[in-house]
């Protein structure tokens, strides 16, 4: 229950359930024949993007900026020599 709490803070929970509403909203109106609004598709689109745009993206800590950047001068040693 615990970690239900933090991902509802973390607006983990709150992301995914708006983007199933509106993906599942577009696709019942497609599948059902009905007109679907070209705001709805845009919107749709829009909160897609910002979903996966924010899986996608990895939290930077110091200690690995710091491996990263020890990776890179190892790689500018290597390529000089």
């Amino acid at each position: 229950m615990r970690t239900f709490w933090q991902l509802l803070r973390e607006s983990i929970i709150v992301q995914s359930l708006v983007t199933m509403v509106v993906v599942c909203t577009t696709m019942y109106l497609f599948a059902t024949g009905r007109e679907v609004k070209t705001e709805l598709i845009n919107f749709g689109m829009l909160i897609l993007g910002f979903w996966f745009g924010s899986k996608s993206v990895s939290m930077a800590t110091p200690s690995s900026i710091q491996h990263i950047v020890r990776q890179e001068v190892q790689r500018g040693r290597q390529d000089e020599a």
